[in-house]
């Protein structure tokens, strides 16, 4: 994986010495397990989300009220426990809690 394709150093948060001699070590093993998991991998389970993300954003747009835009629609009100799921949290109960507040 070319690193200049995959990660833009913003604000060089990271130090170009990092980038160019540590982090292909650092990120090796992570990468073969993902590789290993196939479709299961992490960054696949979250590229299978992108339509339902873009459905769920477009609801909420369409709200003009932005208090209304946690039940503007379907999608939206499931995303969250699918991102999770999708980041390998898939063992936690969902809760809500409100705030309220201004």
């Amino acid at each position: 994986m070319p690193l200049d394709l995959a990660i833009q150093n913003v604000g060089e948060y990271y130090s170009s010495h990092y980038l160019d001699t540590t982090f292909g070590r650092d990120t090796k093993n992570l990468l073969k397990a993902w590789r290993e998991a196939g479709a299961n991998a992490t960054p696949r389970r979250l590229k299978k989300l992108s339509q339902r993300y873009f459905r769920a954003k477009a609801q909420a747009l369409e709200a003009l009220n932005p208090a209304l835009r946690p039940t503007a629609g379907p999608e939206i009100a499931g995303w969250h426990s699918y991102l999770v799921q999708a980041l390998g949290y898939d063992h936690l109960q969902r809760q809500d809690w409100w705030v309220e507040g201004g």
